[in-house]
């Protein structure tokens, strides 16, 4: 046993067993890039949102009807993704390529995007203490959560998120565990907290829990540094460094600034950091927005209710959790004819989530005594909770005011998800470790052989193949298609039947 062992921990440790990881991320991501319609999460609004920047060369936008039914995009603080891609956007369309052909651009650019996002928090899963095998394993398991592979396949700023995020988690440690100070780790810090906020306004909700526990984490380490003499801001290495990193220092200035521009210009001039539409705009460009016209209709038609404890916790009983345990699966497509093709996958996927689910919040209590020696995890746990507390608190709040559950969709939990399912890995290896060695051993061998038998069964992009039939695809015949729907028929055979399995979602 201890010869096998070792054996698979030097394999799953390789730079080989990586580069395959994300390789085969990256092409199941590719894979729905080129075959399917467009998704059902907002990607048509995106794609306008793009066009509408690929049509100004400054972030900027004096917005008109003519733009289109972006709701509000001049003060709106989620701008950045469709900023960036509104470059390839204009290029492509210089070049001539039809519209289709510049999504598919767009979406593989993407996954380029979430692919090195997965490798950051490759290295967010060392810096919390997993050997290189268990975090190699740890990234092919959240690389595969089926509705990360669809939606990293789209074009939409919650890839762009993701990577942020990432990028927040592994700055954040690296400063909060820092002895001295680092002039380059702080400002890369600062420049992920500004860019992140303005590719997706909920990114803001991260920002508290991160900067408290780095400015309380180094007071401390900075004023007894300054007592001792071994703290200096301006020592010769230190400054050069930061001196020499000119494009550090430019991208910092530009991030600040495009945050002070955003959100201090919003509280300055209406007195929120995100301003309702009406604010800014006239009814004529805002009723355009499709979520903003329905929002409008609901509210005028229901009476608001308080939001007291007894709503909150029925909602979140009734409401809440049952649909964002449905919505764990969700997927699909618009057709041609403008209607939505959806599925919440195959029913042993749901019952996957109802059993994995507890089990890894249990193993996330059990292992809390060998976790919280981890410098930094009660940051990013911290981090994570009030998140996914003012993801709800926001969806109970539309709830009382609208009269219906809306903005409730499993891919919002996706940023904080790799925290998650990091620590519970890593706090199942350590707890394994103390045990008896031989019984560990085996346990973790038993444990990613489950893993992997588990990934067959709407893992991946078997769920998106499961789902799909030939109104999903871009193309109704041509290679991309005829080998998706081929594939579509094969998972059918390996992933149990809904006719034997019960989907507990429905």
């Amino acid at each position: 046993m201890a010869n096998v062992h070792s054996w698979v921990v030097r394999a799953l440790s390789s730079k080989v067993f990586l580069a395959l990881v994300l390789l085969g991320c990256g092409l199941q991501y590719a894979w729905v890039a080129v075959s399917a319609r467009l998704s059902i999460y907002d990607e048509p609004y995106h794609v306008a949102a793009i066009d509408a920047f690929s049509h100004r060369w400054l972030p900027f936008i004096d917005q008109t009807v003519a733009d289109g039914p972006l709701g509000d995009a001049e003060r709106y603080g989620s701008y950045l993704y469709h900023y960036l891609l509104s470059f390839p956007w204009r290029a492509a369309r210089g070049l001539g390529m039809a519209v289709d052909d510049r999504i598919v651009l767009l979406r593989l650019l993407t996954v380029g995007i979430v692919v090195l996002a997965l490798l950051v928090y490759r290295q967010v899963f060392v810096e919390m203490g997993a050997s290189r095998a268990v975090a190699h394993v740890t990234v092919g398991l959240v690389g595969s959560l089926p509705l990360l592979v669809f939606l990293a396949g789209t074009v939409n700023y919650d890839n762009l998120m993701f990577l942020a995020t990432a990028l927040l988690f592994l700055y954040g440690l690296r400063v909060y565990r820092a002895t001295e100070f680092l002039w380059a780790n702080w400002l890369v810090l600062l420049s992920v907290a500004c860019l992140g906020a303005v590719t997706k306004y909920t990114f803001l909700v991260l920002l508290p829990v991160v900067v408290i526990a780095v400015l309380v984490r180094q007071w401390s380490n900075v004023v007894s540094g300054l007592r001792t003499g071994t703290v200096r801001f301006f020592r010769p290495g230190n400054l050069r460094a930061l001196t020499a990193n000119y494009a550090l220092l430019l991208i910092t200035v530009v991030a600040v600034s495009l945050f002070a521009e955003r959100y201090v210009g919003n509280l300055l001039q209406y007195g929120s950091l995100m301003p309702s539409c009406l604010s800014v705009h006239e009814l004529a460009v805002c009723e355009m927005h499709a979520p903003w016209a329905r929002n409008a209709a609901l509210d005028a038609a229901y009476p608001d209710q308080p939001m007291t404890l007894p709503n909150a916790v029925a909602y979140l009983s009734n409401e809440w959790l049952p649909l964002m345990f449905r919505y764990s699966g969700y997927m699909g497509v618009t057709t041609t004819e403008g209607t939505g093709v959806t599925t919440v996958g195959p029913a042993v996927g749901g019952w996957l989530w109802l059993l994995l689910a507890p089990a890894g919040l249990a193993v996330l209590v059990l292992s809390a005594g060998v976790l919280r020696r981890i410098r930094g995890v009660a940051m990013m746990l911290g981090a994570s909770a009030l998140y996914l507390a003012v993801l709800f608190v926001q969806n109970l709040s539309d709830y009382l005011t609208l009269g219906e559950p809306v903005g409730i969709a499993g891919r919002y939990a996706l940023v904080v998800l790799p925290v998650l399912i990091g620590l519970t890995v890593i706090g199942a290896c350590r707890v394994l470790t103390v045990t008896n060695a031989d019984a560990g051993r085996g346990a973790k061998l038993a444990l990613l052989v489950g893993a992997a038998l588990v990934l067959t069964q709407g893992g991946g992009i078997t769920s998106y193949l499961w789902s799909l039939d030939g109104s999903w695809l871009r193309s109704d015949d041509n290679l991309v298609a005829r080998s998706t729907l081929r594939a579509g028929d094969l998972v059918q055979h390996i992933i149990l039947s809904d006719e034997i399995v019960s989907d507990p979602r429905l």
